[in-house]
């Protein structure tokens, strides 16, 4: 009996295992489909001043 609790043990990390892969690989590809559109303008210039105050 002890070998069947350990089986079912062993499923349940799988599948948990298996939906935390999930849900990584969705929010992965959500990231990237909105890194994939474009910037409005004011997002643009935001973004042109991070770099201007990064190197000068």
């Amino acid at each position: 009996m002890g070998h069947l609790h350990w089986s079912y043990l062993e499923v349940g990390l799988l599948v948990v295992f298996y939906w935390g892969l999930m849900i990584w690989w969705i929010r992965r590809a959500k990231r990237k489909q909105e890194l994939a559109k474009p910037l409005t303008e004011k997002e643009f210039y935001k973004f042109l001043e991070r770099i201007w105050a990064r190197h000068f």
